[in-house]
């Protein structure tokens, strides 16, 4: 799971909301390509 280990990397200074929503972005771009 390399989108949830990037998102709680990328998310440390800002809101769990943020790094879930980057996280399901960052989701959604893989699985697009």
């Amino acid at each position: 799971m390399i989108d949830i280990a990037f998102a709680q990397q990328t998310g440390h200074g800002s809101s769990p909301v943020g790094a879930l929503l980057f996280q399901l972005v960052f989701f959604i771009a893989l699985f697009a390509l």
